[in-house]
């Protein structure tokens, strides 16, 4: 509830004196100086009457703090460019959206050299400073907004949009390490990194480099009207950029893995590097349908070149309840291991965490498919299959979740423990063929909080270096947890019989003890599996300080090593 302050202190106490005389009327007494309520003084003894004036006019009210916002503030929120770093810092802010009035405190991880807030700037774009907030005397760490600060009417404007952001400099990052947009509760901003790997289809190369081309979008909405900005800053110099997406539900979703025709152009800005684009100040609002598709991951950032008019990398945009996978198959996930090699696939998933609904498509490239499932199963794991999916009638290689209705209203889904197991890395794409009716190709889903980890293993990286092991090879596949260092999954070797299968501690380059040992399968000659529950420092998988190493009887010490290096 909106509620003022005013300061007042107590009188003190006169000397107790005889009835006097009714005064003269007096002037009207001043206001009270708005602010917190002050202690309550030390009762005096009681006097007389005194002489009674004139009642005073009112002062002025308090301000009405009827906003209170927090601020989340993170390196990759940076712009021009994502800064990357290990600070971070939070805020709170209590807003007078009537008078413009502003106060409240940020705490940063670091030693800032200026916090300030800036404006007008929507996520992604870089702004003006708006006013400094002052350090805190006792903790440097602790920063306020100095009293008595008040928004213009313009500035209170941008930040109801959403357009006003707190940014905290350092000496390494003078224009600012970390930032966080200030946004009222019916505002959203989404963040998508582009690649080529997510366009559809996939480009080519020639005259645009698809190892460098790359491109970071920020959309904001207001949920509740519509309103909506949008900008995309390339590491190329694109031809167009575009917001995707179907205008109603008539027409396709452009969920991941498919396609959608343009929603709203957007327009090249005048900075030097001609990289960024936005869409324009008076693009309209969107309709409440269109705010759900939005928040459902059926629009998607889209950047051109005249090489790739179609799209050269492109950014999925999706709310918070909305998980989007983007997941490799080959034949080094299967087990049982298949026979033949050079089979590879590619999923796309759109999975609303909210309600399990799940949609997408897999694609096979180099065999004829038969079948294509989501199963159950950890990394290495063979499991049950959990969703069946449908051959496409126009695509012999494509198969896709059931979807009754246009876009999939009435879809396949994930249960409570489905949802459970996307969460943990444990749900996979899995492709079979006539040749290889238990699957030809796999695709482990991985969430964006885990990490898919490959490690080829060779003779070369073995210290001290080994005998006769020309044609020893080996490949380990993890899924790991990097925040608790959590780690799944299992090994192959080929060219020797191997004795031993362990993850070391030590850097590239220097042996190291045993950490844990792998388990020889029972069915598949040459395989090994990690058993459940190891749990690696997250610290020094992060730094690259463990080695999976195999080891055999002509060479103990090891045959084939590889270092272990989170993507």
């Amino acid at each position: 509830m909106p509620c003022g302050f005013a300061l007042g202190s107590d009188g003190a106490a006169g000397p107790r004196g005889g009835p006097g005389e009714a005064g003269p009327q007096g002037p009207p007494g001043a206001g009270g100086v708005a602010g917190p309520q002050g202690p309550a003084g030390d009762g005096g003894p009681q006097g007389d009457p005194g002489a009674t004036g004139a009642k005073g006019d009112p002062g002025p009210p308090g301000a009405q703090f009827d906003l209170l916002v927090t601020v989340a503030m993170s390196g990759s929120m940076e712009a021009p460019a994502p800064v990357v770093t290990n600070n971070s810092g939070s805020a709170t802010l209590a807003i007078d959206t009537t008078s413009g009035a502003i106060t409240g405190s940020v705490r940063v991880s670091f030693d800032a050299l200026l916090v300030h807030v800036h404006g007008a700037g929507f996520a992604g774009d870089a702004a003006s400073v708006v006013f400094a907030l002052q350090k805190d005397a006792a903790d440097s760490r602790l920063w306020h907004v100095p009293a008595k600060t008040v928004l213009t009417a313009d500035q209170l404007a941008a930040l109801r949009a959403g357009a006003l952001y707190l940014n905290a400099h350092s000496t390494d990052h003078p224009t600012g390490e970390i930032r966080g947009q200030i946004l009222p509760p019916d505002v959203q901003v989404f963040r998508t990194t582009l690649d080529p790997d997510h366009e559809v289809p996939s480009p080519v190369g020639g005259t645009d480099n698809l190892a460098t081309a790359s491109g970071v979008g920020y959309v904001t909405v207001n949920v509740a009207t519509g309103a909506i900005q949008a900008n995309i800053r390339t590491s190329f110099v694109a031809a167009k950029a575009h917001l995707h997406g179907s205008a109603d539900n008539t027409k396709p979703a452009g969920i991941a893995g498919r396609t959608a025709g343009v929603f709203k152009e957007m327009a090249l800005t005048g900075d030097a590097a001609q990289n960024f684009w936005t869409l324009p100040a008076n693009t309209a609002a969107l309709a409440p349908s269109q705010v759900q598709s939005l928040l459902a991951g059926e629009f998607y950032l889209n950047a051109h070149t005249t090489a790739n008019a179609t799209g050269l990398v492109r950014g999925q945009v999706h709310g918070g309840d909305v998980s989007v996978f983007r997941v490799a198959l080959d034949s080094d996930q299967e087990f049982p291991k298949p026979t033949g090699s050079g089979s590879t696939g590619l999923g796309y998933l759109t999975v609303d965490l909210a309600s399990g609904r799940v949609r997408g498509d897999v694609v096979a490239s180099g065999f004829t498919p038969t079948k294509g499932h989501i199963h159950t199963g950890k990394i290495g794991v063979a499991g049950p299959v959990t969703l069946e999916f449908l051959a496409s009638a126009a695509d012999a290689n494509r198969f896709s979740a059931p979807e009754s209705g246009l876009n999939g209203s009435r879809n396949a889904f994930l249960d409570g423990s489905g949802l459970m197991a996307l969460a943990s890395g444990g749900l996979y794409f899995n492709m079979h063929s006539a040749a290889n009716p238990t699957g030809e190709v796999r695709g482990q889903i991985v969430p964006d909080s885990l990490r898919f980890v490959r490690v080829p293993m060779d003779s070369t990286h073995e210290i001290p270096a080994p005998t006769g092991a020309t044609g020893s090879q080996g490949l380990a596949l993890f899924v790991v947890d990097p925040a608790n260092g959590h780690t799944q999954g299992f090994g192959r070797v080929t060219g020797f019989i191997a004795t031993l299968f362990h993850i070391h501690a030590g850097a590239d380059g220097m042996t190291g003890p045993v950490v844990t040992e792998f388990t020889a399968n029972a069915t598949e000659v040459g395989k090994f599996d990690l058993p459940d529950g190891v749990f690696l420092d997250p610290a020094a998988l992060g730094s690259s300080q463990f080695y999976v190493n195999s080891h055999s009887a002509a060479n103990p010490t090891g045959e084939v090593r590889g270092q272990i290096s989170l993507p």
